[in-house]
């Protein structure tokens, strides 16, 4: 933060300015007499005829007055001192826009940018609402740059620690340091503060420095893509790519969005051992729907569908994409098969309960669901097989139920066995 500026002469001259707006000691609330607007004629004239206890009464309102005045000068030199270290906020353009808002409040000099044709032909006229949407879209504009550093910064971070899981994988020896400082920086990186995850990141830079150091060149190599992925990654992190990761229907991730969290999923298995549970459901006889009712009433079940999936998993940590047609698909972190099978059971509860209203009838559905669980080592194509290969035995066994695909099924095996038609 830059140092304070002297401007003791320009606050004295101010001070003067005030105490013309005034008026002498004794006289009054000058600041309402001097005013053409209506109701500062109106207190003008409650003062001239006020009684001495009357005078004394809004001789109070004028002292309160003059205090919000001040407070509200303080605050606004203050704000325009305050810097957040994001380069399109930080101009001196705000700190001389503030101190203009402040002079303007204080001795009703022209706010920011007010054309000499507006100035006021006697008295002082302050602009309260041209001062409140100035300070409503800067606190916008704040809000909205902040915001989005934080998630480049939990970006960048998820980015470091799957690359790092990469280098690990080719070790055939575990570095504890390693593991223990990764420990610490999953700690903060869902719900730390901005301030923690600083530090937790550069503590975590360092150590990693330390080891690179003593790897051989095959590690040095894999560390160094890792290095010009997170510096690479500081030009895409400016491209908005959430709209191409999203399904155009029901407005939910869709497939390459889905297949990034199941990565990211795996490498937190990999790394920290914790277990992800994959859904894959489908509607039943969604094509007698269409075929009934039209296309339009089927994907109108489809978005009433997933307004219902994001009500029913709305943890932020959690997936929930279309993955085309009418199947759709959940990973749900943290959490074991089991518990991810009771939740699959009570949202194809929430599905027959569901009437979906068109024209003058209501649609009924029912849906089946496949359920697996991450396990540590397997191929992330292997996990999200088993949950398919668990949906097609939901289905072949007359669908609206769940089944399971529990973590060592050999889903190669598994699938050439469910086309020779055995158990």
């Amino acid at each position: 933060m830059a140092g304070r500026v002297d401007n003791s002469g320009e606050i004295e001259s101010e001070v003067i300015a005030r105490r013309a707006v005034r008026g002498p000691a004794g006289r009054g609330p000058p600041l309402f007499r001097k005013s053409n607007s209506s109701p500062e004629q109106r207190f003008a004239t409650a003062w001239n005829r006020a009684t001495d206890a009357e005078a004394a009464a809004l001789g109070a309102v004028q002292a309160e007055f003059d205090a919000a005045i001040d407070t509200i000068a303080g605050i606004l030199r203050s704000w325009g001192q305050t810097r957040l270290g994001l380069e399109q906020l930080d101009s001196p353009a705000f700190p001389a826009a503030c101190e203009g808002w402040a002079k303007h409040v204080l001795i009703g000099s022209p706010y920011p940018g007010q054309p000499e044709e507006d100035l006021p032909a006697r008295g002082v006229s302050r602009e309260w609402s041209r001062l409140h949407r100035f300070a409503a879209e800067r606190y916008e504009q704040e809000h909205e740059a902040v915001g989005a550093a934080l998630a480049d910064l939990r970006q960048v971070i998820w980015a470091f620690v799957e690359g790092l899981g990469g280098v690990l994988a080719t070790d055939t020896e575990t570095d504890d340091q390693l593991l223990a400082r990764l420990r610490r920086l999953r700690g903060v990186v869902d719900g730390g503060s901005t301030e923690e995850l600083k530090r937790a990141v550069l503590a975590t830079v360092a150590d990693v420095t330390s080891i690179i150091e003593q790897r051989d060149t095959a590690r040095h190599t894999r560390l160094d893509e890792l290095g010009q992925r997170l510096t690479s990654l500081a030009t895409e992190l400016q491209e908005d790519q959430s709209e191409g990761q999203l399904d155009s229907l029901t407005r939910l991730s869709n497939q390459a969005a889905l297949n990034e969290h199941l990565a990211r999923a795996s490498n937190l298995q990999h790394l920290f051992g914790r277990t992800a549970s994959l859904l894959r459901l489908d509607v039943d006889h969604f094509g007698w729907i269409n075929d009934t009712y039209g296309r339009l009433a089927g994907d109108q079940v489809l978005t009433e569908l997933a307004a219902c999936l994001v009500r029913a998993f709305p943890r932020r940590s959690d997936c929930v994409a279309r993955l085309g047609g009418d199947e759709f698909a959940v990973v749900l972190a943290d959490t074991p098969l089991a518990d991810a099978g009771r939740l699959a059971e009570r949202f194809l509860q929430t599905a027959r309960d569901l009437g979906i209203s068109h024209r003058d009838e209501t649609i009924r559905i029912t849906m089946s669901a496949g359920v697996s669980d991450s396990t540590r080592g397997e191929p992330v194509e292997d996990w999200t097989a088993r949950a398919g290969l668990a949906l097609g035995l939901a289905k072949q066994a007359g669908g609206d139920r769940v089944a399971q695909a529990p973590a060592g099924l050999d889903v190669r095996a598994a699938a050439l066995q469910g086309r020779r038609g055995g158990p």
